[in-house]
């Protein structure tokens, strides 16, 4: 009976309806700033420390030496790179089940509505690890570092913290703590935009164009800001986009959200925190590095004898199906060892705006 439902319930075959469905399906919007990378690697290291600044030189005596000046410190992290891994099981009910609709109706609507449920099952674990990719980049875009569960020594999890930011130089530099009240329409809200920018232009020494990104709440308390409407009617605009566009950025709306938990009573949390506005530039940030597993070197080496892994580029995910007998079972687990990065220099010329959220 496994056998039969293997033509459908392969790894070659979970991946290619991933693929067609990713994008439409499970939206990504931050994924362009920090696309996957593989590496070979299985820890990462984090380096901070020169940043290109126009500095004016000291006027120097013809006789006298060299004014030396002071380097900054350079701070190098090292983090080991965390395994996420997860499974389900068509369970032999299951297997039967479909098994008799494949041998009753072939590839029919009818066999292939059951198999769907189990599709939808497994496209969901897919999409758990792109989630944790997503909440990686939208949490270093805010505050420069992360939390997530690792599994310490005694088998027992444990909460780590990745701080990007260990001597505090973004938050101080890049960080402006909004003083308007975004949920009231008379407050300078345009104020504190403007202030971001200004700090996003000094921190990219004016050379780059930059992108807002903030959650629909958000954009929506800005659209009912009366300095902004004003600026609309004297400019005979109905688009408040175009206000920004006078400033020299664009505007990138993420209404996504995320689940910690399976369970459906678990509340939403959005990537892009209310009232918090990020300003980036227009252009890749980083990477989401992708070591390569034991499975996957092995799936490379022994290809052909391999059926049961497949690995999906975007990502970093590795795909394993394995049959049992006695009962009839699939077991399907998706692997994953990802881990978030800025390129060198590119944290310092991201910028955040903290607003205010008074009710």
């Amino acid at each position: 009976m496994a056998m039969l439902i293997s033509k459908y319930w392969n790894p070659t075959n979970l991946l290619s309806i991933w693929s067609r469905v990713r994008a439409s399906n499970f939206p990504k919007p931050l994924s362009p700033l920090f696309p996957y990378k593989r590496t070979v690697e299985d820890k990462i290291k984090s380096i901070k420390g020169y940043k290109n600044s126009n500095v004016i030189l000291n006027v120097c005596d013809p006789d006298s030496k060299a004014t030396i000046r002071g380097s900054r410190k350079l701070t190098i992290q090292e983090y080991e790179i965390p395994e996420f891994r997860e499974g389900i099981i068509l369970y032999n009910s299951e297997v039967r089940e479909i098994s008799r609709y494949i041998e009753d109706y072939g590839a029919s609507p009818e066999s292939l509505a059951v198999l769907d449920q189990k599709y939808r099952e497994y496209l969901e674990l897919m999409n758990c690890i792109a989630t944790n990719a997503e909440f990686f980049r939208a949490q270093l875009l805010q505050y420069a570092k992360f939390q997530f569960r690792n599994r310490v020594d005694d088998g027992t999890f444990a909460m780590v913290e990745a701080n990007f930011d260990v001597d505090r130089e973004w938050e101080t530099h890049n960080v402006v703590q909004g003083a308007a009240n975004l949920t009231d329409p008379a407050s300078d809200a345009l104020a504190d935009i403007n202030n971001l920018i200004d700090q996003f232009y000094i921190q990219n020494d004016g050379e780059v164009m930059g992108t807002l990104i903030m959650n629909t709440y958000t954009w929506n308390l800005l659209k009912r800001n009366d300095k902004l409407g004003e600026w609309l009617f004297n400019m005979r605009r109905v688009d408040p986009r175009d206000y920004f566009s006078t400033l020299g950025v664009n505007i990138m709306i993420d209404n996504t959200s995320f689940q910690t938990q399976l369970a459906d009573t678990t509340p939403k949390q959005k990537y892009i925190e209310d009232g918090n506005i990020c300003i980036v530039p227009n252009q890749r940030l980083g990477h989401i590095v992708c070591s390569e597993s034991d499975l996957f070197r092995d799936m490379l080496r022994n290809k052909s004898q391999r059926p049961d892994i497949g690995y999906d580029d975007e990502t970093g995910a590795v795909v394993r199906c394995v049959e049992y007998s006695d009962p009839d079972k699939i077991k399907t687990t998706i692997e994953a060892h990802i881990f978030p990065a800025f390129d060198t220099g590119m944290m310092e010329k991201c910028c955040v705006l903290r607003g205010k959220l008074n009710a």
